[in-house]
């Protein structure tokens, strides 16, 4: 730490305030006023779209009224989100807090941009957790333990410098995740129309409005004339795998893929689960299944979207996966495709177990539509440019936020000092 760095605890530098206790007697009155709870407080922003309100006297509202730049803090939450915090940014003197929170006010030596930032740090480095006390399965902050932490107080020119800083690298994340929302938006729009309309011979896609003669009923919908339609057993060898006996090690530690079904959660699988023997391949039902098969989930987490994969290694799987092995004319990137797309209807097969259960039956008889292969192949890369966009503002908010998290650590203890920036500031 900087040796023209002071250290205060958090009380001296603010003013530290758990909120208000709710009960029956507070959810009626002649004060009734909007009020934030843990449920409302991300780590960075806010939620004021979910909000209840309860009965503040005049004394009580000055007491537990927020105004603009306090920073309020998960006081009651799971250990590893104790201390999770957010600058408040709504209007002043319009809503208060409940005691699953503590607020923080910054006093004349610290900036709430600075303090926010040493807050998160500290949630990152699991700081909060050494001093949470924990009660059943909720853990709790303590407005009087956080009051006293050792707070490293910059200059405030310097305070000013860091929060602007670290605010620029975080308007940036923030932006990149707005645009991965919209992609993930636009994505099913263009899956639909892909899966349903096609690409015509101009690389278009088809106009069902415009053009209703080129299209037919299917079980699935309205699809244009020139796909075929049938079941997915038609299209595809379907079957489950097995796990070999744990009781036998000669069946374990080999060199030959074997695949769990907690490993479907993946878009594509490109690390098996374990690996066994050629024994064990040679002795039980398993077999091979080939790189670019699909596989999915038969149980467990039928209400989970995306329970489909591509396989880009040949592997084995358990019992509780179906491996689909395309058939020569269908690709296996337009099947994976239609599967994730059509999960809910797949899964929707498996009703009447407490555990939402498919079989290979089942999926056998899935009703499925193929267009000729090279519109197949039309579909497929249309899909895969557009994942490799997505792919790529991951990648971009990943090293944001692996910048922030070095920048945090080099700025917040002082490694690393703004002071040349200060100097070189327009006075």
């Amino acid at each position: 730490m900087c040796t023209d760095w002071e250290h205060a605890m958090v009380g001296e530098i603010g003013q530290v305030q758990l909120g208000r206790q709710r009960s029956p007697a507070t959810d009626s009155g002649s004060y009734m006023v909007p009020y934030l709870r843990v449920a409302n407080v991300y780590d960075g922003f806010i939620d004021y779209s979910n909000t209840y309100s309860m009965n503040f006297s005049p004394a009580e509202q000055e007491r537990y009224f927020l105004e603009r730049g306090d920073i309020l803090l998960n006081e009651g939450q799971s250990l590893e989100l104790v201390g999770r915090s957010a600058i408040f940014t709504g209007p002043s003197r319009t809503y208060c807090f409940q005691n699953t929170l503590v607020r923080f006010r910054a006093g004349h030596r610290t900036l709430s941009g600075f303090a926010r930032a040493i807050f998160k740090r500290w949630l990152d480095i699991g700081h909060f957790t050494t001093i949470a006390k924990q009660t059943t399965s909720v853990a709790h902050l303590g407005a009087n333990r956080f009051a006293c932490l050792r707070f490293p107080l910059a200059p405030l020119p310097e305070q000013q410098k860091i929060a602007e800083v670290l605010d620029t690298v975080d308007e940036a994340i923030r932006k990149t995740e707005a645009i991965l929302a919209k992609l993930k938006q636009v994505k099913q729009g263009l899956l639909h129309d892909l899966l349903t309309r096609g690409i015509d011979d101009n690389g278009e896609l088809r106009d069902p409005e415009r053009h209703p003669e080129q299209f037919k009923d299917s079980p699935l919908g309205r699809i244009p004339k020139g796909w075929r339609r049938g079941r997915l057993g038609d299209e595809a060898e379907v079957f489950n795998g097995t796990t070999p006996s744990r009781a036998l090690d000669c069946y374990w530690g080999g060199t030959v893929p074997w695949l769990s079904s907690g490993k479907v959660n993946d878009y594509r699988i490109v690390t098996p689960s374990e690996h066994i023997t050629d024994l064990a391949l040679s002795e039980t039902s398993l077999r091979v299944v080939p790189r670019g098969s699909v596989v999915v989930g038969l149980i467990g987490q039928g209400k989970t979207r995306g329970m489909t994969a591509r396989t880009e290694i040949d592997t084995t799987i358990n019992q509780n996966l179906c491996a689909i092995i395309p058939h020569p004319e269908v690709s296996g990137v337009y099947l994976h495709l239609f599967l994730h797309y059509h999960y809910q209807k797949l899964r929707g097969g498996g009703r009447g177990s407490n555990q939402d259960a498919l079989n290979c039956g089942l999926v056998r008889e899935f009703p499925i539509v193929v267009p000729p292969l090279e519109e197949q192949e039309s579909i497929a890369d249309a899909i895969e440019s557009f994942e490799a966009r997505y792919e790529h503002e991951e990648e971009v908010i990943s090293k944001l936020k692996e910048l922030k998290s070095g920048l945090m650590e080099d700025l917040l203890t002082g490694r690393v000092r703004v002071t040349p920036l200060l100097e070189g500031a327009p006075r």
